[in-house]
């Protein structure tokens, strides 16, 4: 089993966002909740938070994204979408001990301050938990893997709106990247991040 002793758990957008909008909210959210909200407290000091913050308008937005939100007028932030980018009010709590970095891309290197941020902690692995996992959860996994990172997959923390989708990267993609990313359930989890 990989040694965890010096990861950080990366909890992405885990927000009203994807839990309440009425476009884009997550069906399955419900499922994960107590094991993201369980992997924040098993080590808060070793815990990040990601929010997606989309576009004032489709207008603002840029190249393809303007595309993007034209599709989705309703989450830009001037259609409403700004009612329902904090987090989860569980998860708010923990991450007010915790450093939050907001991104309009869906890796959370988009943010200059994330990678900085795992440098300054001199983290080698990342676990990722939140949604969703064929879209934010795996342009996070991607270009950690591109950084030189570790990525575990936190199995059971993990879900998306599309399940077919979600199981496509936990069953087929993800496999195919084994000397760079490893999926572990909660129980996995539990023995080897000490």
């Amino acid at each position: 089993m990989r040694e965890l002793s010096r990861a950080m758990h990366i909890v992405i957008d885990m927000q009203r966002l994807f839990a309440e909008h009425p476009d884009w909210a997550v069906k399955d959210i419900g499922r994960i909740r107590k094991d993201v909200t369980w992997l924040a407290e098993h080590k808060p000091g070793r815990t990040l938070w990601t929010r997606f913050i989309p576009a004032q308008n489709a207008e603002a937005a840029k190249g393809s994204w303007r595309k993007y939100y034209e599709q989705w007028p309703g989450a830009t932030l001037d259609g409403g979408g700004g009612a329902y980018v904090d987090l989860l009010p569980e998860h708010r709590t923990l991450a007010g001990k915790a450093q939050i970095f907001d991104k309009s891309t869906f890796s959370a290197f988009g943010n200059e301050k994330f990678g900085a941020a795992l440098e300054v902690a001199r983290v080698d692995t990342l676990i990722l938990s939140g949604v969703e996992t064929d879209v934010c959860i795996w342009a996070t996994a991607l270009d950690a893997i591109d950084a030189g990172y570790f990525v575990v997959l936190a199995r059971d923390a993990l879900t998306s709106g599309v399940v077919e989708a979600h199981a496509a990267i936990l069953d087929a993609i993800a496999p195919h990247f084994a000397p760079q990313i490893t999926i572990m359930n909660h129980a996995e989890l539990e023995a080897a991040w000490k």
